[in-house]
């Protein structure tokens, strides 16, 4: 697999951060020794209100995933190549899905429950937030992460997506004219988005009117769904109890708001016409639209 990467700062130091693996299955992995199944994944982190988040989800989220992938059953043989409608293939799909949405949570679960456990042992010492010893587990819960990752397994790619960072195929046309076609693999998880609009109001019934405000959670934060970015997830009183002064938004009533449930699709890879992927953050396509960038890339290639 040859991928590129291309990164501008758009904050000093910069709070995004993007890896790319070759998955490294454990011997108790359900992959035999002797297939030549391809895996690998390849992510973009989105940070804000610091890096923190972002280089702990980057650190840790590919290990989260290899070890749940390891505990499926074997994928179909590679020999034939099933094809998408086959009932093996279909299952194989599914429980790919379930493996990286259950490690997304696993470890947003994780991040938060270390910093609450780190504080309420640092608050029984009579510590605070600001003590040293609790900042830089604070820091990586308050702070938050957008995550886009596109596993590749043989010719089934996965792209699992929390935020608002996305994901095109660069497909090439049908037609005599030539060139590439945008294929979007992911959806921006924003309040302007229709669908996360209409979850976020049924997930918190009677705040319709202030659960998204001016297209943000709360009138503030832009993806509805993130890693870190306690301060939408932990309850009024556990920020009052950690940090003296916690800087709350008005209408805050039924938390959590924000959750690291990603919204996960499958494309079986055409060799002959899917020519490239492209995975980058809200920066580059609030600048160009997918059909542009996919022209771009296509030059470079």
């Amino acid at each position: 697999v040859r991928y590129d990467t291309n990164e501008l700062s758009s904050n000093d130091p910069i709070e995004d951060r993007h890896c790319e693996v070759l998955t490294q299955h454990g011997p108790n992995s359900c992959f035999r020794a002797d297939e030549k199944l391809p895996s690998c994944q390849l992510s973009v982190f989105d940070g804000h209100g610091g890096s923190e988040c972002a280089e702990v989800v980057s650190t840790l989220l590919p290990s989260y995933i290899t070890l749940e992938l390891d505990s499926l059953p074997p994928p179909p043989s590679t020999t034939d190549q099933p094809l998408e409608s086959s009932d093996a293939h279909q299952a194989r799909v599914t429980a790919v899905h379930s493996a990286i949405q259950s490690a997304f949570t696993r470890l947003d679960d994780d991040i938060t429950n270390l910093a609450l456990d780190m504080s309420i042992w640092g608050a029984a010492d009579g510590s605070t937030a600001q003590s040293t010893n609790l900042v830089p587990h604070i820091r990586a819960a308050l702070a938050g992460s957008c995550a886009l990752v596109a596993y590749l397994e043989g010719h089934d790619l996965h792209v699992a997506c929390v935020g608002d960072s996305r994901a095109v195929v660069g497909r090439t046309r049908k037609s005599a004219g030539g060139g590439v076609e945008a294929i979007a693999l992911t959806e921006d998880q924003t309040g302007r988005n229709p669908k996360e609009l209409q979850r976020m109001k049924e997930d918190h019934p009677g705040e319709e009117s202030t659960v998204i405000m001016n297209g943000r959670v709360l009138g503030r934060l832009m993806p509805t769904r993130a890693f870190g970015d306690t301060m939408y997830k932990w309850p009024a009183h556990v920020q009052k109890a950690i940090m003296r002064n916690p800087n709350l938004p008005k209408a805050f009533l039924t938390p959590p708001y924000v959750n690291a449930r990603p919204v996960i699709t499958h494309r079986r890879i055409d060799p002959s016409r899917d020519r490239f992927l492209v995975l980058a953050t809200d920066g580059l396509f609030d600048e160009l639209d997918s059909s542009s960038v996919v022209d771009v890339v296509d030059k470079f290639m």
